[in-house]
């Protein structure tokens, strides 16, 4: 998509996940996500204002995506996030393929192992958050699956999020590239540290 193409209250695809346009600038567009989201709730003893209990659900509630104000975060999309943005899920851009991965890291001239540890889903999920996570591994435990690269798991948007950094290098510093890369490819919703330890 293209700028021009934003306006207030347009849902698009973006990472494999629909979105609500909230504003457009000059430049970039924000919007909210449509997908289900955490909602804590403090709750507060009256019998003892000091005691407050957290509780955590995951909720699909539409009353969240009314606004402004929005009850949920507002996401930036600058230049770079509006050209991967799709009007429907189908026109979406096809995951790159690991060797596709390969071939551009090849061609940038990139020691993508100096900067995979931060781009690797273990980063997010203590204790494998400090397991080694090397790309020369990561991609011999992929080609090694029997079923290959299950769509949409981590491994395959780990594939999606290390092409991002690398065309966000081009322009950018590592430290905004990584950021980049996480915002179009999140952990899959899917995900849980118990099953993590099945993914390279």
């Amino acid at each position: 998509m293209d700028h021009s193409q934003f306006h207030i209250g347009l849902d698009f695809w973006c990472g494999g996940k629909r979105w609500r346009c909230s504003d457009v600038g000059s430049r970039v567009v924000v919007a909210i996500s449509l997908e289900p989201h955490e909602v804590v709730r403090l709750e507060v003893d009256p019998r003892d204002p000091a005691k407050r209990t957290e509780h955590k659900c995951v909720t699909d509630d539409p009353s969240w995506f009314n606004g402004p104000p929005y009850g949920i975060v507002e996401h930036v999309f600058d230049e770079d996030s509006i050209v991967a943005c799709a009007l429907t899920k189908d026109e979406e851009p096809s995951p790159f393929s690991l060797d596709e991965l390969v071939s551009l890291i090849t061609r940038s001239d990139i020691d993508i192992e100096q900067y995979f540890r931060e781009l690797h889903h273990f980063s997010q999920h203590p204790p494998f958050s400090t397991r080694p996570s090397s790309f020369r591994v990561f991609a011999d435990y992929c080609r090694a699956q029997p079923t290959g690269i299950e769509p949409g798991g981590e491994n395959e948007r780990t594939i999606q999020r290390a092409y991002a950094f690398v065309q966000f290098l081009r322009s950018r510093t590592a430290e905004e590239s990584v950021a980049l890369a996480w915002k179009g490819f999140p952990l899959a919703k899917t995900y849980s540290p118990g099953a993590a330890q099945g993914d390279g």
